[in-house]
């Protein structure tokens, strides 16, 4: 849980003193009436259907599909196509 207030510039401060709520976070980072398909693939899973433009919503869905949450981390991505077929990949990594 995070507490603090916005600056003038608008930047929040925040104050990380309390314990992690695994609950709070994955509240935090659900898209409301919206559940993410993927795939589990060897490195992570892989967000089905074509990576939207937008690169907010790109980010959120990237995000949303670190739900569940698991002890190992799943990275999300998107399989883009590259000119030689698909090759590249997109993460919240970059």
């Amino acid at each position: 849980r995070r507490t603090g207030a916005r600056g003038g510039d608008g930047v929040s401060t925040q104050n990380y003193d309390e314990t992690f709520s695994k609950a709070e976070f994955e509240e935090a980072i659900r898209i409301p009436g919206q559940k993410i398909g993927f795939k589990v693939v060897p490195g992570g899973r892989e967000i089905t259907g074509e990576m939207p433009e937008g690169l907010d919503l790109c980010a959120q869905k990237l995000t949303d599909g670190l739900l569940p949450l698991t002890d190992s981390y799943p990275m999300p991505f998107y399989r883009m196509r590259g000119k030689c077929g698909w090759q590249c990949v997109s993460s919240i990594t970059g």
